[in-house]
C-alpha cells in the first residue's frame, strides 16, 4: 500500500511541475512529499531513490526553461563549494570497496545545488512564501498527528498497518523514558524537520480569510508539534526548541509587544515553567540533562547512564582528527556516521569545502538577524524574515549536532528553508538602496490590512 503512496504522490508532483505554470505547484507537491518518509525505491543495494528525488529533478528541469524576470541570487559560495563536492565523489570511490555507497551519500548531498537554482526562480514576492508555509505546517502537523496517535493510540497502527513499511515498537532508554517510534514516517529523526520548519507557524495567522479557523489550526498544530518533541525524546529537537523560544522574543515578541504585554508574558511563562517542572517524569528531566551535557562536557569513559552521548562524541573527536590528518578529505560516505553535518561534509570534502559550507550558512544567518530590525522594512517583510531566520537557526543547529544530508528525507527539508531564506533576503538587499521613508511609508499603508 505504501508504494501506491509513493507512486501516486509522485506522480501528481510531476503532472503539477510540468502541466501548470510556474513552480509553486510542483514545489508544493514537494513539501507534500516530505510526509511521505522512509518510503523509497532500491534501485540497487546501497543506492535508495526518494520520490522527493525525482520531484527536484522535474522542478529543476521546468526552472531552467522559465525567463529570468530578475538578477540571480544563486550564492557564489555554492559555486564555489560545487569543485569540492564533484572532487569528494572521486576521492570517495577511490578510497572505498562500495563505489554505490559513495554515489549515494554524493547524491543526497548534491541535492542542494539545483535547490538553490529552483527557489531562486520561484520566489518573486513577499506573496510567494506563506502559502508554502502553510503546506510546511499542515505536512509536519500530519506527521505529529499520527506519531501521537501511534503512541497514546496502539490500535491505531493495526488500522492503517497497509501503510506501513517498518515495524517498531516505541523504545525505552537508559533514564527509563519511553519513546515514540513515529514509524508511519520511519523513524523520530523525522523531529529534525518538523523543528526546522515549525517557526513558520508564525506566517499563518495573517494569511487566511477566515482568521477564526486560521487561529484553531495554528493552536492545533503548535500543540500537537510540541506534544510530539515531547515524547519522541529526542534531546536536539528540545534544546532547539528552547533556542526557537528564544528568538521569537528577541525577532517577533519583542518588536509587537509593549512592555506591559512582555512583562505580563514573561510572568505567565515563569509560572507555566514552574508547573511543568512540578509535574514533568523524571525520566524526562534525566534525558533532558544528558542532552545537555552531552553537548556541553566532554566524556572521558563510556557512560552507561548515556551510552549514545559518549559515541556521539568519539565520533566526532574521530572526524575532527580525519580533517586534521586529511586536509582534502576522504570522500563521501568514508567518514562515516559523525552526528554532525558540518564535521561530516568537511571530512568527506575537506577542510576548504566544509569552510565555504559553514561560511554560506552562517553569513546568512547574520544577515537576516539584523535585517529583521532594518527601519526600511514594511512589517510583511519583517515577519517573513523573522520567521525564515528562525527556521534557519533551528536548521544551524540540526545540522551542527545530528546527521541530515545523508538522507533525502531529512537533509532536503533543511536545504529547502535555507534556500528560502538566502533567495528572500537577497533580493530584500537588492531592492534596499532603492528605498526611501516616502517608498517606506507607501509599502507601509499598502500592508495597512495585513498588519491589523
Amino acid at each position: 500500500m505504501y508504494n501506491l503512496i509513493i507512486i501516486l504522490i509522485t506522480l501528481v508532483a510531476l503532472y503539477n511541475t510540468f502541466f501548470k505554470s510556474g513552480l509553486y505547484h510542483g514545489i508544493k507537491w514537494m513539501v507534500i512529499a516530505f510526509f511521505l518518509g522512509y518510503r523509497t525505491v532500491t534501485i540497487t543495494p546501497g543506492f535508495l531513490l526518494h520520490p522527493i528525488d525525482i520531484i527536484i529533478v522535474a522542478l529543476f528541469l521546468k526552472a531552467l526553461t522559465l525567463p529570468r524576470t530578475s538578477q540571480s541570487t544563486y550564492p557564489l559560495w555554492l559555486i564555489l563549494l560545487l569543485p569540492f563536492a564533484i572532487w569528494g565523489l572521486f576521492n570517495g570511490i577511490f578510497n572505498t570497496w562500495n563505489p554505490i555507497r559513495v554515489w549515494y551519500d554524493f547524491k543526497n548531498f548534491a541535492l542542494i545545488f539545483p535547490l538553490f537554482f529552483i527557489v531562486d526562480r520561484f520566489i518573486k514576492s513577499d506573496e510567494s512564501i506563506p502559502p508554502i508555509a502553510y503546506v510546511n505546517i499542515l505536512v509536519i502537523a500530519s506527521i505529529a498527528l499520527f506519531g501521537v496517535m501511534e503512541y497514546y493510540v496502539p490500535p491505531f497502527r493495526q488500522l492503517l498497518s497497509g501503510f506501513y513499511n517498518v515495524g517498531v515498537e516505541n523504545m525505552a532508554d537508559a533514564q527509563g523514558f519511553v519513546r515514540a517510534s513515529f514509524t508511519f514516517w520511519g523513524a523520530i529523526t523525522v523531529g529534525h524537520i518538523m523543528i526546522t520548519a515549525l517557526p513558520l507557524i508564525s506566517l499563518i495567522p495573517k494569511e487566511s480569510k477566515t482568521q477564526q479557523s486560521n487561529t484553531v489550526f495554528v493552536l492545533f498544530s503548535l500543540l500537537i508539534n510540541i506534544v510530539a518533541f515531547y515524547i519522541m525524546g529526542n534531546r536536539a529537537d528540545w534544546l532547539a526548541l528552547i533556542l526557537l523560544s528564544g528568538l521569537f522574543y528577541v525577532l517577533i515578541f519583542n518588536r509587537k509587544a509593549n512592555l506591559s504585554k512582555q512583562a505580563f508574558a514573561l510572568f505567565i511563562l515563569f509560572i507555566g515553567i514552574g508547573f511543568v517542572l512540578q509535574n514533568l517524569d523524571q525520566a524526562f528531566i534525566d534525558r533532558f540533562i544528558t542532552g545537555v551535557e552531552a553537548i556541553t562536557t566532554p566524556k572521558e569513559g563510556y557512560d552507561p547512564h548515556d551510552s549514545s552521548g559518549y559515541k556521539r562524541q568519539q565520533r566526532l573527536f574521530s572526524a575532527i582528527q580525519t580533517i586534521t590528518k586529511k586536509p582534502l578529505g576522504i570522500g563521501w560516505s568514508n567518514s562515516g556516521w559523525v552526528h554532525s553535518d558540518f564535521i561530516q561534509i568537511t571530512a568527506n570534502i575537506g577542510w576548504v569545502g566544509g569552510i565555504l559550507f559553514f561560511g554560506g550558512y552562517i553569513s546568512l544567518a547574520a544577515k537576516s538577524f539584523f535585517l529583521v530590525f532594518n527601519p526600511l522594512l514594511t512589517e510583511r517583510e519583517k515577519d517573513i524574515t523573522a520567521a525564515l531566520t528562525m527556521s534557519h537557526a533551528a536548521t544551524g543547529f540540526m545540522l551542527a549536532v545530528n546527521n541530515n544530508y545523508v538522507l533525502t528525507q531529512t537533509g532536503v527539508p533543511l536545504f529547502f528553508l535555507w534556500a528560502l531564506l538566502h533567495v528572500y533576503v537577497t533580493k530584500l538587499k537588492r531592492e534596499l538602496p532603492y528605498r526611501t521613508t516616502r517608498t517606506y511609508h507607501a509599502q507601509a499603508q499598502r500592508t495597512a490590512a495585513y498588519i491589523q
